[in-house]
């Protein structure tokens, strides 16, 4: 036994004192200048020009200094392994001209033509400036006579579309310039690091902003004085000049790479309703509204080299395909004895002697006995849902009301990353859900018969890389409606609260995230799921309750 305890790790040693600055500065110039004016009681008139000046500068510094004694001031210290670092730095300018003229006739007929003239710092000259355009057009064909004489329920009715174009450059970053990369990789001359120069690569001096061309028809209608009305929206975007890299080889002697060209383009379409209703039923009064909105969209040009043959096509070409789509392996169920793996296409590469009763069964689409990356078919929609709808009902009677709120969303698949949910990866932490799994009757007898579950069995290790494979089991559909809002309020108003120099007092229940329908499992479907190595581990969406009181003096 001694009393002496040798050093076998220094932390810290010598003392440190390391430092951040950051600085983020953002200008903004705006002038605008306005006419309006009717003429005759028939033509309105309104013009505007505008200009926009924005300016965004950021800069940084990272500092570290060794010292022998601690101290806390950088002056102090030794200069051996002195650190001053820097990041995060960027300048960058953007101007508009804006232009706007409406004009109307008697209300009936409506006309808007405009543009904006933008200028960005990030690209070239002559690449700078770009002009995009928009106009609409309006028809409120309610005012026509033959409507007004004729329809007298149609209390309004108006025809409209749209179209116009906006310029983009926030993917770009300066990819017109030439230079180096200063410091790029370490080299060691005379046991010195050295930090060394870095190519940027080819610089593009002809890029430019990426166009988004959007265009919209729609109607409105209101009939019988508001008592039920409508809005129909067909609406397509259109986005070109999309930077990506041109599908060509070039020799690695050139010892740069290719850069970024104005190339692709995609399109999104889609439609949007509402539909409303209201009325006074004596005391009663509601109103009630219901919308959908549903939308796809697909790339009409992707840059890529072409593929070796037809099924490498089919499998990696995305232009003209739908992008909410995921790929995977036809889940035809579970294993439920060990003679029914071993009659079972190869899946774990080796012989299936890996698996077990409970483990996941796949469909070998191309009959060749072994399930691999060439079985993977399209099988569920992507993450980001096609339809997404919505209810709102507000009451009032006497002196109380109500607001209901119902949102949803369908066409669309979560994703559950099946690592996340084999329980063995939390250690004690894990579901109680996850017991619902198959395992020997008796857990301490292998020969011992099987009970089925919904999940395959868990051994010490995740040792079946094939449970995790992507299929309907991971990716389930996540379509949801729920109650997203319920208040329901009570407003006093009597003698005593005048006595009382009160106004009025509303005594309320407001509960947020209710309820919700869906066939999802432990997970919220409206969460966005977390795609790296942690899973689906972020912060659950809460149900909130609460009771309140407003007064009004």
């Amino acid at each position: 036994i001694s009393d002496t305890y040798p050093e076998t790790g220094i932390q810290n040693k010598p003392s440190n004192l390391n430092g951040n600055y950051s600085e983020l500065q953002r200008s903004t110039v705006l002038a605008q200048l306005n006419y309006e004016k009717l003429f005759l009681q028939k033509h309105g008139v309104k013009a505007s020009i505008a200009y926009e000046e924005r300016q965004v500068k950021s800069d940084n510094m990272w500092a570290q200094k060794e010292f022998a004694i601690d101290v806390d001031q950088f002056f102090a210290g030794i200069s051996a392994n002195a650190q001053v670092g820097s990041g995060n730095i960027y300048e960058n300018a953007n101007q508009n001209v804006i232009g706007r003229l409406n004009y109307d006739y008697l209300t009936k007929y409506l006309f808007e033509i405009g543009f904006n003239y933008g200028g960005s710092s990030k690209f070239p000259k002559g690449e700078r400036w770009g002009f995009f355009p928009f106009s609409s057009l309006g028809w409120r064909i309610s005012e026509e006579d033959f409507i007004k004489n004729n329809f007298s329920f149609i209390t309004d009715l108006k025809l409209r579309g749209s179209w116009g174009q906006m310029g983009d450059d926030g993917a770009s970053s300066f990819q017109f310039l030439t230079g180096y990369n200063y410091p790029s990789s370490n080299y060691i001359f005379n046991n010195e690091v050295i930090s060394g120069l870095g190519f940027r690569g080819m610089p593009n001096p002809n890029i430019t902003w990426f166009t988004v061309t959007s265009k919209n028809i729609g109607v409105d209608l209101s009939l019988f004085q508001g008592l039920i009305s409508l809005q129909f929206d067909l609406f397509q975007r259109n986005r070109s000049g999309l930077l990506a890299t041109r599908a060509l080889s070039i020799p690695a002697s050139v010892g740069a790479n290719l850069p970024q060209e104005n190339l692709n383009k995609d399109v999104r379409r889609g439609l949007e309703l509402m539909i409303g209703h209201r009325k006074t039923l004596g005391e009663l009064t509601y109103n009630i509204s219901a919308n959908v909105a549903y939308a796809r969209g697909q790339g009409t040009h992707v840059e890529r080299a072409t593929d070796g043959n037809s099924y490498l096509n089919w499998r990696n070409n995305t232009t003209n395909r739908w992008d909410n789509m995921r790929w995977g392996y036809s889940l035809l169920g579970q294993f439920q004895a060990v003679e029914e793996i071993l009659n079972s296409p190869i899946q774990d590469g080796q012989g299936n002697r890996t698996l077990s009763p409970g483990d996941f069964k796949y469909k070998d689409v191309n009959h060749d006995g072994i399930l691999s990356d060439l079985d993977m078919t399209p099988i569920t929609r992507g993450r980001l849902s096609d339809i997404n709808y919505g209810l709102n009902i507000n009451l009032s009677w006497r002196k109380f009301d109500m607001n209901i709120l119902f949102q949803g969303a369908a066409n669309y698949n979560f994703e559950y990353r099946g690592y996340s949910l084999i329980p063995n990866r939390w250690g004690r932490n894990s579901l109680t859900a996850f017991f619902d799994r198959w395992h020997h009757e008796d857990i301490f007898n292998t020969d011992s018969p099987w009970v089925p579950g919904l999940y395959p069995t868990t051994g010490a290790t995740v040792n079946v890389p094939s449970n995790t494979w992507p299929s309907v089991f991971w990716l389930p559909d996540a379509s949801y409606l729920r109650l997203k809002n319920l208040e329901i309020g009570y407003t006093v108003k009597n003698s005593l609260l005048k006595k009382a120099n009160l106004q009025n007092m509303r005594i309320y229940f407001s509960g947020f995230n209710l309820y919700t329908w869906t066939k999802m499992r432990l997970l919220d479907p409206e969460q966005v799921p977390d795609l790296g190595w942690s899973g689906n581990n972020s912060y659950p969406i809460t149900r909130n309750l609460s009771i309140g009181l407003n007064i009004t003096f």
